[in-house]
């Protein structure tokens, strides 16, 4: 059966892609950075099957862009595709410069994908990208006056500008252009090799759904990461407790992204695709959480019940992955449902 080496497989999203790979029949090589995370992979709830089955295991590169080519080479020797799922550049505002985000995302692609260019069993890449590549993330959603962002946008800074003291940038400027870098290097690496695979990239907005990458509810109660705190704090927050803070008004269900993933590598797609499910307001979210199950009315938030604004203030033009990709995105209802239900599954609500 064909492989699917995936990097970034302890992440929110990444138990997500698998599922799709192992319903198929495919073998799951994760990427982790030490054989603990690797031993808690293999327990995640959404891998648990699969690694039952025996269709699992984990591969440890300590540093994806330090690792030699000779030791890429071995190691994507027996797959048969690759998606590059990794968080890139992890957002962390206590940088204190550029080369902190530009290693593990535009380095770490480039060394990844030219190796996999000496390695002529693999026919189809996937790299998980960041709307922070394609808009400003730093400015105020007005700011984007209304815009709908295509394939084509690109935020305009440049690795240039990260590191010219004169303009000075911050974190969230270095993570974006990280983001930005990293998608144009894996079409340069592409393109300079030669190489035959398929090359399918997708600037995503923020991840909202079900939880399937954690293995108890006291990994969910201590989830820190920026998918999963804010879902711990709206559906296990109390009827009286707080929503979480709105930064984006856009989302996209992580089972979205799968089916766009898994359909890209299957059909060999090339391009750039936008990732987005709709529009999102916590109120909304917990509206149809609470909607759905009554029952927990009191472990969810109510908020300001059927106050919710879907803000019209800009758009993500994800047509290209339904028509080319056949992608058939999730509702916010169905979203918050299922999001509720593997809470559940991790133990959440139990009296």
């Amino acid at each position: 059966m064909p492989t699917l080496l995936i990097t970034g497989i302890t992440s929110y999203l990444a138990p997500h892609i698998c599922e799709p790979f192992l319903r198929a029949g495919w073998d799951i090589v994760g990427v982790v950075r030490s054989k603990a995370k690797g031993e808690a992979v293999l327990k995640s709830v959404g891998l648990r099957e699969g690694v039952k089955e025996g269709k699992v295991r984990y591969e440890v590169v300590p540093d994806l862009a330090t690792l030699g080519e000779k030791q890429w080479v071995e190691i994507l020797g027996v797959v048969d595709a690759i998606c590059l799922a990794h968080s890139p550049s992890p957002m962390d505002f206590s940088a204190k410069s550029y080369d902190h985000f530009r290693s593990p995302s535009v380095d770490a692609v480039k060394v990844i994908l030219t190796a996999a260019s000496k390695v002529d069993r693999i026919r189809a890449v996937t790299l998980v990208a960041s709307s922070s590549g394609v808009l400003n993330i730093l400015a105020g959603p007005d700011e984007h006056a209304g815009k709908i962002y295509t394939a084509e946008d690109y935020i305009p800074w440049t690795e240039e500008d990260a590191i010219d003291p004169a303009k000075s940038f911050h974190s969230g400027h270095w993570y974006s252009i990280s983001k930005k870098y990293g998608e144009l290097a894996a079409f340069r690496v592409k393109k300079e090799t030669g190489s035959s695979w398929s090359l399918a990239t997708f600037p995503t907005e923020r991840i909202l759904g079900p939880v399937t990458h954690l293995s108890s509810l006291a990994d969910l109660k201590k989830a820190q990461d920026p998918s999963t705190a804010p879902l711990v704090q709206a559906l296990l927050g109390g009827k009286d407790g707080e929503l979480p803070f709105e930064f984006n008004p856009l989302y996209v269900d992580p089972r979205d992204v799968a089916q766009a993933v898994f359909s890209a590598t299957s059909s060999h797609a090339n391009g750039r695709f936008l990732l987005t499910s709709g529009k999102v307001s916590y109120q909304h979210f917990v509206d149809y959480a609470r909607k759905a199950r009554p029952d927990l009315g009191e472990w969810i938030v109510k908020g300001k019940e059927g106050e919710g604004v879907l803000r019209d203030v800009y758009g993500f033009d994800a047509g290209e992955s339904e028509r080319v990709l056949g992608v058939k995105y999730h509702t916010l209802e169905e979203t918050a449902r299922d999001t509720v239900a593997s809470f559940e599954k991790l133990g959440a609500y139990a009296p």
